[in-house]
């Protein structure tokens, strides 16, 4: 219920963010406001990232979801006299808090679990996601209907703090807690004494999952780009683009849903984590050439609709049972960093592409 309560709210937060934006500024500017989000992401990540070393991540999550909350209604009352300026924030907003509540989510799951019994769960976990992927564009598109765009904010913040109890739910059992920060300090272990990034520059296996984050941030910088370019031209501002953005994630729920429930744990076992990693990649760049040969609106979408059921089924499943094996001192501090910063770094060069 945790996944699918956090990626309800992601949904419907990422919709609400292109919607509000593309109804205040034209398409061109987004390659630079994806860019300064993702600068700023940086900054915000370092800082999350610390406090997943000290805190850890049943401590940090819950705060970070009550501070974006409250962000929200600021937000929200903003838009009631400057929405331009609303729309930008909750821009900077969105890139700032939600891969970064995402990557903590997925610390807390891949902690409460061995490596043998995170494989299973895994699915259970995956397939919850993709019904809350599913919830958030529905609640969005029937929101659309009948509250204007600025009142979903208010949504987005009952929708997070309604995440708040879910995170503090998952907390590992204590005969599988990591240590405490105070105790891995005094051992010397614990590695916020070591920044994240040193350890990602030491530890081979930590640097080759930031150079995959980054790479496919970039791809997916340069479909959102021209997706959004796409949407913007065909609908018209307000309710029909929100709208639109709803049933596209509402779609792309689903699929994904389908796709983590029939195919999901049958790919992880018969092709193991690479090939399930790579599915996703190359069917993205199989369905881009087809693009380039027809660029139609139609097939933009189509493009898109299929990188984003990918990703969140097949890649999803299989990427995160890669920091099983990974120890929660190494983990807790450069996590976040891979998950978000190397993201970030990905989203500024495709932006720098695009622009």
């Amino acid at each position: 219920m945790g996944a699918g309560l956090l990626i309800a709210q992601q949904v419907a937060a990422r919709a609400t963010r292109d919607a509000f934006y593309l109804s205040q500024f034209p398409v061109t500017t987004l390659p630079l406001v994806s860019g300064a989000s993702a600068l700023l992401s940086l900054l915000g990540v370092a800082v999350f990232a610390r406090g997943m070393a000290r805190l850890s991540p049943v401590c940090m999550v819950p705060r970070t979801l009550v501070v974006s909350s409250v962000l929200l209604l600021g937000e929200w009352a903003l838009s009631l006299a400057a929405p331009a300026a609303a729309a930008a924030l909750l821009y900077f907003h969105v890139g700032l808090f939600g891969a970064t509540l995402v990557s903590g989510f997925w610390s807390l799951v891949t902690e409460r679990f061995d490596p043998h019994t995170a494989r299973r769960a895994m699915g259970l976990v995956g397939t919850g996601a993709s019904l809350g992927g599913v919830t958030g564009g529905v609640v969005t598109w029937a929101a659309a209907a009948v509250v204007p765009v600025p009142a979903m904010l208010v949504v987005l913040a009952l929708m997070t703090l309604f995440c708040v109890p879910m995170a503090r739910a998952l907390a590992p059992p204590p005969q599988v807690a990591a240590a405490t920060p105070r105790e891995a300090t005094e051992s010397g272990a614990w590695a916020g004494s070591s920044p994240g990034w040193k350890l990602l520059g030491r530890v081979p296996y930590l640097r080759d999952l930031a150079v995959l984050v980054g790479v496919c941030a970039l791809m997916e910088a340069l479909l959102d780009y021209t997706f959004n370019a796409a949407a913007a031209a065909r609908y018209a501002r307000g309710g029909a683009l929100i709208s639109f953005f709803a049933l596209f994630h509402t779609a792309a729920g689903l699929l994904t849903l389908a796709v983590q429930a029939t195919l999901a744990r049958r790919a992880l076992q018969r092709l193991g984590l690479a090939r399930t990693l790579a599915v996703q990649p190359a069917a993205v760049a199989l369905l881009g050439a087809l693009v380039t040969a027809a660029p139609r609106a139609t097939a933009v979408i189509l493009l898109r609709l299929s990188e984003v059921v990918l990703r969140n089924s097949l890649f999803r499943s299989g990427y995160e049972l890669l920091y099983t094996p990974v120890a929660p001192e190494r983990k807790r501090p450069t996590k976040a960093l891979v998950d978000v910063a190397c993201d970030r770094v990905g989203t500024v060069v495709g932006s720098a592409m695009v622009a």
